[in-house]
């Protein structure tokens, strides 16, 4: 039976636990006058041990069927229960685990009776994505074009690609026979950059995105593996933006097997020039007064409006990861460092912007402290940290202030999956 013992003091074995904590207790029964672990017994202390959340300490009691306390024949088979205990509990925990004998005297009688104190390390509570992976998915868009002729595809979000005739060749090197298909998945909010832990940083440097790509070409006459743009060739990529932003060019991504991420590197081609397409159809419509011939008067007129789409267009020789960037100018560079208080030993900590689209997601160093470096001073901005575990989602996050604060503690609590969620989303 698992009680929640009120404010108590140890008497330990072991020091480190001579303060008064709240502990939960289980309750293990042996046979009566029997120091001996059956092997209910075995199943019950596994299964608290299991249940037990990382970074915690609990506490088993082992009792005897029908016996009182108090007297010293029944506080030595106690104490052998509880060495018995802790010699079945090394067998199956990690070594990070602390496992200690508690005294605790009884104020009446003045014996001692033992207990097992379980300090579980934060490694115990291995993070778990699977949920978050939910909230990554893409739709992605397929598109088979004839690669002897010039063929434009546009993505979900609004993306314009252009190929142009025979400009694809196997990776092998052989000619590509037949259509090729083309994958795209675009990434252009900071929600998306979020879910699908996209950075843009190159190297130590900040970027802006203008939005993100991954892009993929395969053909059934390679078997399905993928082709590439012959060399000296490219094709076209048309970023939609609602303005133009200039220092834009184009950033391929390399994977950073270390840090599972992705480092962005400025590409050979950079920006090749800026377009104003208008769009061919628009729905909306504008009111304006305008005077009637006739009277004189003025009169209200349905006036359709001329949309008009702006592109930040780039060139590229290479599928893969895509970004559309520019580096942040940083006249006064700041650095941020971030304390994380959490159950689980893996974080996710994240810096996101409030008026850049940029995405940092923050390291931790060999002392478990994260930070970040390179930031642009004065901006306002969002240091949040969570993690997915045994079901559970663990969530806390700061408001900041670029270089007016350098130090930022963060306390993840037990929240929903939904309203974690729906932080996302509003980022």
């Amino acid at each position: 039976m698992k009680k929640l013992l009120c404010i108590f003091l140890f008497v330990l074995c072991a020091s480190e636990y001579s303060v008064a904590q709240l502990i939960y207790q289980h309750d293990v029964y042996f046979e009566t006058h029997s120091s001996l672990l059956s092997d209910n017994n075995k199943k019950t202390i596994e299964q608290i041990y299991i249940k037990i959340p990382g970074n915690a300490t609990q506490k088993i009691n082992p009792l005897g069927k029908n016996e009182f306390k108090g007297n010293k024949f029944l506080t030595e088979i106690n104490y052998t229960r509880a060495w018995n205990i802790i010699q079945f509990l090394e067998t199956i925990v990690s070594p990070n685990t602390g496992l200690f004998v508690d005294t605790l005297i009884n104020q009446y009688s003045g014996t001692p009776f033992y207990g097992v104190l379980i300090k579980k390390a934060p490694i115990e509570l291995e993070p778990n994505y699977s949920e978050l992976k939910k909230l990554c998915r893409k739709n992605k868009r397929t598109f088979y074009i004839n690669p002897t002729q010039n063929e434009t595809i546009t993505g979900i979000e609004g993306t314009v690609i252009t190929f142009f005739a025979n400009t694809m060749q196997c990776n092998d090197g052989k000619e590509v026979k037949g259509t090729v298909e083309i994958s795209l998945t675009e990434y252009y909010t900071t929600a998306d950059m979020v879910k699908a832990q996209l950075n843009t940083a190159s190297g130590p440097l900040l970027l802006e995105s203008g939005g993100m790509i991954f892009i993929k070409a395969s053909c059934s006459s390679c078997r399905e593996k993928e082709v590439k743009i012959k060399e000296g060739d490219f094709y076209k990529i048309a970023f939609p933006t609602e303005e133009i932003k200039p220092g834009m060019g184009l950033f391929t991504g390399n994977i950073d097997v270390n840090k599972n991420l992705i480092d962005w590197q400025a590409a050979e081609f950079i920006e090749d020039e800026i377009d104003l397409f208008e769009s061919e159809s628009t729905n909306e419509e504008d009111y304006i007064l305008s005077e009637d011939p006739e009277t004189g008067e003025l009169i209200e007129v349905v006036r359709t409006k001329e949309e008009k789409q702006l592109y930040h267009t780039l060139n590229s020789k290479n599928f893969g990861w895509i970004n559309c960037d520019r580096f942040i100018d940083t006249p006064i560079p700041s650095i941020l460092a971030s304390t994380v208080h959490s159950p689980v030993k893996k974080n996710h900590v994240v810096l996101v912007f409030s008026q850049l689209k940029s995405v940092l997601e923050l390291y931790s160093d060999e002392n478990g402290n994260y930070s970040t470096q390179n930031l642009p001073y004065g901006e306002k901005a969002t240091l949040f940290s969570y993690s997915i575990a045994n079901g559970k989602t663990y969530f806390g996050k700061k408001e900041i202030t670029i270089g007016i604060q350098h130090s930022v503690e963060i306390h993840l609590e037990e929240n929903t999956f939904e309203s974690f969620q729906n932080f996302l989303s509003a980022l």
